[in-house]
Formats: C-alpha cells, structure tokens, sequence
C-alpha cells in the first residue's frame, strides 16, 4: 500500500510539475519511431492520464471484493476450501498489488516520456519507451511463472 501511495504521489507531483510547462496542444500520441501522430488539448491529456490511473488503482483494488469462487487457481478447490479462503484471497490480492505497482510504474514512465516529448525542444524517446517495455515484460512473466508454480500443489 505504501508504495502504492508513493507512486500516486509521483504522479501528482508530475502533473503538477508539467502542466503549466505544457503548450495548449499537446503530442499524445507517438509510432514505433518515437514521432508525433496524435494530438490532444493539455488538460484533456492530464485528464487521461488522471482517469487511467484511478482506472487501474480502482481494478487493482477490487481484488479483495471479487467472490472467491470466480478466482481462477490451479487448484482452485485445494486452495478455496474454506479452512484457507481468506488466506488465498489475502494473497491473491498481495500478488496482484505488485503487478499493479509495476503497471502503474509503467504508465508513470510513459507519460512522463510524453511529457518530455512536449517541452519546448523535446523528442518522445522510443528507445527509453522500448526498454521499459521490455522490463515491464519480463517482470510481468516472471510473476507469472512464479505465480503459477506457487499455486501448483
């Protein structure tokens, strides 16, 4: 939770940071090369921004309320018969919180790669957006992986 709290944190202090810097239209969109081809007014593009990440913390945060017989488990009667429910929706949940921070670190770096890009002499930096991909990536499947062989009994 704590580190949920900073990430929202950062996200503030970058909207606060950027927004008056920002023109009135604003690059939101780039291709594979890092070059503009969508466009947005700046308060729209702060307000997707602000709506994805309440978005995901809203997702993320449901987990505990989810009836536990539509988790799909391996394992799914081992781990739901009621002597250990309240134990698997617990960790679940705490599962799903670090998938959720990485998500949300990912969105972070993203709009603050697009911010960037629309400061006065700023170019989106795709090669920055590659490699945060690709560590969301392999961070996403190595919880998986681990999930997956952690629920295996």
């Amino acid at each position: 939770m704590r580190t949920r709290l900073l990430l929202l944190g950062l996200v503030a202090v970058q909207i606060a940071w950027y927004s008056p810097r920002l023109p009135h239209v604003i690059a939101s969109h780039f291709d594979v090369a890092g070059r503009p081809n969508g466009w947005m007014s700046r308060e729209a593009f702060v307000g997707v921004y602000v709506g994805v990440v309440l978005l995901l913390t809203v997702v993320f945060s449901g987990i505990r309320f989810v009836p536990p017989s539509l988790l799909n488990l391996p394992n799914k009667e081992y781990w739901l018969a009621p002597e250990r429910r309240a134990a698997t929706v617990t960790r679940v949940a705490g599962e799903l919180t670090s998938f959720a921070n990485a998500t949300l670190v990912l969105v972070l770096a993203t709009f603050e790669l697009a911010f960037r890009a629309n400061l006065p002499g700023g170019t989106f930096a795709a090669e920055v957006m590659w490699v945060v991909l690709g560590v969301y990536l392999v961070f996403i499947v190595a919880r998986l992986v681990r999930f997956v062989r952690s629920w295996s009994r």
